[in-house]
């Protein structure tokens, strides 16, 4: 049986790849519309639509037109986007496009929810713990004494409107602060505000879920390690903070949020959501639950007491020990190995620590390579 044909909007970044193998992994035929800077179109998971300028700036218009010539060529069963700002562009044009979309948020939900600040301010409204913050409209605005006064130090001082660790910043003293926000690339341009948080002491756990109109179909909760180690432990407490988020935007689509479980409290403190596709599909995926499955309809059950580690610590005292105790099944470094060695161009770009340098390096003599192709 065939599997579904699929578009995928693939803004720049790793996390586009992750969404790739999942649709790889059950079976899809993507056709691919990507920024022409990315590598993920030399991946052999997939076919290159269309590859634009600047996918992040592109014509919702100029989206509708091909998807909808592709689909009159061929019929797709389904539209993705990676991230938030595919899924703002796809919102656009939703009822327009003739092919199905993925279920996703609307518009200000999504304002809502990838907003740091905005969610902080959503907890509390929900009785949901959080971080003492404040905000700031830019680094310029920053309060000093006001951030030592109330949040004290260590401190962590972050854009709200950026992912992935961008910006991060996690200062010991006020000269550290400063130092940090001149260098770090992240704050050199002016964007929607930063927000200065408590720092937290303890372990980074996290939840991830689909649901449709405010009600979870499936969701995780695991505790999280360096390089994306994931350690998936069922916490009531967590599920049950999480849901009244949910219920109460009535929230479609992908959801993960970042919590730590601090030291002194006992209590998870939500710290930001990210309501698209999070990178832990990947290992959430290889130990039973691939989210994408699920939201077409398909059964899956996640394994008992498993976890995921990275390729690399096949090579470690603690990764060799939990092979040995089958917490880490070889099942799942098998269907990981594999799967990097039938993609390696893409896989080795997109999931290496060096994968930006190299990406900037390479992309150029990959795209001669496949144009000069037969």
């Amino acid at each position: 049986m065939r599997g579904p044909n699929v578009v995928l909007l693939a803004m720049r970044g790793p996390l586009a790849y992750e969404v790739l193998r999942a649709l790889h992994a059950m079976g899809a035929r993507v056709k691919l519309m990507c920024d022409r800077r990315s590598s993920i179109r030399f991946s052999q998971y997939c076919e290159t639509l269309y590859v634009s300028p600047d996918i992040a700036t592109e014509s919702a218009d100029r989206i509708l037109q091909l998807v909808n010539a592709q689909h009159g060529r061929e019929p797709i069963d389904l539209v993705v986007a990676s991230d938030v700002a595919g899924v703002m562009l796809l919102n656009g044009i939703r009822s327009e496009l003739s092919p199905p979309v993925f279920p996703a948020p609307d518009n200000a939900t999504l304002a809502l929810l990838d907003n740091k600040w905005r969610f902080q301010k959503l907890c509390l409204t929900l009785g949901i713990p959080a971080p003492d913050s404040i905000f700031f409209e830019s680094k310029e605005t920053l309060d000093l004494a006001r951030v030592e006064r109330e949040l004290g130090y260590p401190v962590v001082v972050k854009p709200v409107d950026l992912s992935g660790s961008d910006g991060v910043i996690i200062a010991e003293n006020a000269e550290s602060l400063l130092r940090r926000l001149r260098s770090d690339r992240h704050h050199r341009k002016a964007g929607a505000g930063l927000i200065a948080q408590r720092y937290v002491a303890g372990q980074d756990w996290g939840y991830i879920a689909f649901a449709i109109d405010g009600h979870v179909d499936v969701a995780l909760t695991f505790a999280c390690g360096a390089n994306w180690r994931t350690e998936y432990r069922d916490n009531p407490e967590l599920h049950d903070a999480a849901r009244r988020i949910i219920e109460h935007v009535r929230y479609t689509g992908m959801v993960n949020f970042d919590c730590r479980l601090e030291d002194e409290t006992g209590i998870f403190q939500f710290l930001e959501c990210n309501p698209r596709f999070s990178h832990r599909i990947t290992a959430t995926r290889l130990c039973g639950l691939n989210f994408l499955k699920v939201a077409l309809g398909a059964e899956a059950q996640l394994c008992g007491d498993v976890c995921y580690r990275p390729l690399r610590d096949v090579f470690t005292r603690q990764g060799a020990g939990d092979l040995v105790r089958g917490r880490w099944p070889l099942s799942i470094l098998v269907t990981e190995l594999s799967e990097t060695v039938s993609d390696p161009i893409a896989a080795l770009i997109q999931k290496g620590p060096w994968r930006s340098t190299a990406q900037r390096a390479m992309s150029p003599l990959l795209h001669r390579l496949r144009s000069a192709r037969p």
